[in-house]
């Protein structure tokens, strides 16, 4: 669990295979975050809150565009989880 630099947004990861964007006032989902073959375990704003990392135990970490929640790298090359 992450929240934005501002405090304004969550970001949750789940063994669901997704993590979710949330409104920190209320918990409300602003968007999902799904592309992940297994749990998403790590998760992280960028500095200027403007992209979101996860990392996830099927080896890889993502970056996404917070603004669209398009997945916009795939950082691969694990040979195991990302939990970090």
């Amino acid at each position: 669990v992450s929240f934005s630099p501002d405090g304004e947004r969550i970001l949750t990861g789940s063994q669901d295979c997704t993590a979710r964007l949330r409104r920190a006032e209320t918990g409300e989902c602003i968007r999902t975050l799904d592309g992940h073959l297994d749990a998403v375990i790590a998760v992280s704003f960028a500095p200027d809150g403007a992209q979101l990392l996860t990392g996830s135990w099927d080896a890889t970490a993502k970056i996404w565009a917070g603004d669209t929640g398009e997945c916009t790298r795939i950082l691969q090359g694990h040979l195991d989880k990302v939990t970090s």
